[in-house]
């Protein structure tokens, strides 16, 4: 999967279908900073909606939490899924 700089791969609140290796380039990984516990079903269903309006900036209100590069993988837990 080939993707440009500031594409989103998934949003917080998704159910994980893929696990990810980086083979190339670098991928930082946000969250939304207005949140500080964990999301319930319903809310992350409306958050995600919420995230793919259009009008809704994703990176306005998010915080870097880490940056990967090549050789680092994530998504593991899509796998035990």
């Amino acid at each position: 999967m080939e993707k440009k700089a500031n594409d989103v791969l998934f949003y917080q609140g998704d159910i994980g279908l893929r696990y990810f290796i980086i083979i190339d380039g670098l991928i930082d990984i946000l969250a939304d900073s207005r949140k500080n516990c964990q999301l319930s079903e319903e809310l992350a269903t409306h958050t995600a909606k919420k995230l793919r309006h259009p009008d809704f900036n994703v990176f306005r209100y998010s915080k870097k939490i880490v940056s990967l590069g090549v050789g680092a993988s994530f998504g593991e837990i899509a796998l035990r899924n």
